[in-house]
């Protein structure tokens, strides 16, 4: 039987680890737990949030429908004894019953306390789904979905920019890059956060906008109405080494621009993967006020 290259392990989920010593796996491990431990408040929160209107919307639609349920008793009670007949107090007491349990506001609010619920279920599915992905991003390299790694880096770092109002994500081709999914999650959190940060005015929206430019595909984040890109200084105005580190596996470069007016993040990954026709751009979900 064929020896076993010493420098393949089996990683903690089970996958194998090739050409990454313990000490370098462990300082992986220990950049995920830190990191998860930073954002897992702010996940906590954006998950209380729309559970908490959800269950003030719930308490209402039970309320209202006790409500509705009583006056349609009394309207088929009252139907029946009108049948035939003319009972002027009778339609004035359906009338005054109507108005004790407000009828017209009840069939106004209803449907927007269940559409709100809907929503607010979706977005904890969200969170949820793209919380357990990024826990759970493994270490085996693989093709790797651009888009839908930038679509979980926005997700579980929504309460660090939501300030923002929104991150937009354009994205014109659906590309595909190979590489440790791990990685690349933890990559692009720590640009997520430096772009948060430093793009742009405070308050300010920011947009990522992904193009092909030959062999590779270029993420740019910058503020949402920035028209052009700074050609100015590129020292960086944050710790770029650890998302430079965990981003080398896939031969990205990453780089910080500024004319003074904010800053801008270029990440340049190559394809090595399979880039696809073109997708329908994504908006990450605004922040609730």
């Amino acid at each position: 039987m064929p020896a076993v290259d010493q420098q393949c392990r089996s990683s903690s989920s089970g996958g194998i680890d090739s050409g990454i010593d313990s000490d370098e796996r462990s300082s992986f491990e220990d950049e995920r737990r830190r990191r998860l431990a930073q954002l897992a408040p702010g996940l906590a929160h954006e998950i209380c949030t729309p559970m908490q209107y959800i269950g003030d919307n719930a308490r209402f639609l039970a309320e209202a429908a006790g409500d509705l349920r009583g006056i349609l008793s009394w309207y088929q009670a009252c139907l029946r004894v009108l049948a035939g007949k003319r009972h002027p107090e009778l339609l004035e007491e359906i009338a005054a019953m109507e108005r004790k349990v407000d009828l017209e506001h009840l069939l106004a609010e209803i449907p927007i306390a269940i559409a709100q619920s809907l929503d607010g279920i979706g977005r904890v599915d969200a969170l949820a789904r793209a919380f357990k992905d990024f826990c759970e991003a493994g270490s085996e390299p693989m093709a790797v979905d651009v888009e839908r790694a930038l679509s979980i880096a926005l997700a579980v770092t929504q309460n660090e920019w939501k300030s923002r109002g929104e991150f937009t994500l354009e994205v014109a081709e659906a590309a595909r890059i190979h590489g440790p999914p791990r990685d690349l999650a933890l990559g692009l959190v720590e640009v997520v956060l430096a772009a948060a940060a430093h793009c742009g005015p405070p308050g300010a929206a920011i947009a990522v906008r992904g193009t092909r430019q030959g062999d590779r595909i270029e993420l740019v984040f910058s503020a949402a109405n920035s028209a052009s890109s700074p050609q100015g200084s590129r020292s960086d105005p944050c710790d770029l080494a650890p998302a430079r580190r965990l981003l080398a596996s896939f031969a990205a470069s990453l780089e910080a621009r500024t004319d003074g007016d904010g800053w801008t993040f270029h990440l340049a990954l190559p394809l090595n993967g399979q880039a696809g026709p073109a997708a329908a751009p994504a908006r990450s979900p605004g922040a609730r006020r």
